[in-house]
């Protein structure tokens, strides 16, 4: 047995404190806005909690993360004043406190799902069309997901644009893949795209100068499984939708674009199922 060996150090601070002092709490369309910074990108678990119509905490949603800065939202509420919360752990069983907005209870935005009847897909001239192999532009926007909008081939990127025929505060869009051979995330179905933007009425020839690029987006299959494997997780999001999520600084809009950049099967074509809209009809 040696002898005691002394040894002086300065603890660091660990990964799990550092992210708790970035948590920011806010309002969101239909709930609560969770933000933070993870610098040290170490796993942790975040647990989001909501308040129940008897007062008190439930937990709504569980996630382990690594990301560097990250953002989660509990929806589905009334506008009406409510405690979110979060707590945050780490690998080491260590947790924080529970975590609650600065102002205390926080009152969510109004949301609503866009009524589609109001919508119509506008078809600019450079556009492309989705009226190949049974597909119909109007599918794009049917709430029908059995059926699909079809473009050629050597169509992509493929561009589509619609008068969603209110303008509108959005708060997100949800894609949904075309369920192809009984699965998804194969063939001509969307993997990455964009999303543009224009307040005003466009011109027909679809003058790029006039749209104003929001975000890009990419449809993520949760398995990570290589292409012709699909897990139940797999499905379920599949069948679900693909959410993405405007800033909630994003101005109200009433045109938008969308343009398939790229699609699960290295297809020259694609074939997206639907697309739906949330947020806030402002006019």
């Amino acid at each position: 047995v040696s002898d005691p060996v002394k040894v002086t150090f300065n603890p660091l601070e660990s990964s799990l404190s550092k992210a708790i002092k970035t948590v920011n709490i806010i309002s969101d369309f239909g709930g609560a806005q969770f933000n933070w910074q993870n610098l040290d990108k170490a796993p942790l678990t975040f647990e989001f909690l909501a308040q129940d119509s008897l007062g008190l905490m439930q937990t709504m949603k569980i996630i382990t993360t690594e990301t560097e800065s990250s953002r989660q939202s509990l929806r589905g509420y009334a506008p009406e004043p409510r405690f979110f919360a979060t707590i945050i752990r780490d690998n080491w069983g260590n947790s924080s406190d529970t975590i609650f907005p600065i102002e205390g209870r926080i009152t969510p935005m109004f949301e609503e799902k866009l009524d589609k009847r109001k919508m119509n897909v506008m078809k600019l001239s450079n556009d492309q069309n989705f009226t190949n192999w049974e597909g119909m532009d109007s599918y794009l926007i049917d709430d029908d997901h059995e059926t699909f909008g079809h473009s050629p081939n050597s169509s992509i990127p493929a561009p589509f644009t619609i008068d969603l025929g209110r303008v509108a505060k959005l708060s997100r869009i949800v894609m949904h893949q075309r369920k192809f051979s009984d699965s998804y995330y194969n063939w001509g179905n969307p993997q990455k795209f964009e999303v543009y933007g224009c307040a005003t009425k466009p011109s027909q020839n679809g003058d790029w100068s006039e749209w104003t690029k929001i975000m890009n987006c990419e449809i993520i299959k949760p398995s990570g499984s290589p292409s012709g494997t699909v897990t139940d997780e797999d499905i379920t999001a599949g069948t679900a939708g693909h959410e993405f999520v405007f800033e909630l600084s994003q101005a109200p809009i009433r045109y938008i674009r969308i343009v398939i950049q790229s699609t699960f099967g290295g297809t020259t074509f694609t074939h997206p199922a639907d697309v739906d809209f949330y947020g806030k009809v402002v006019e």
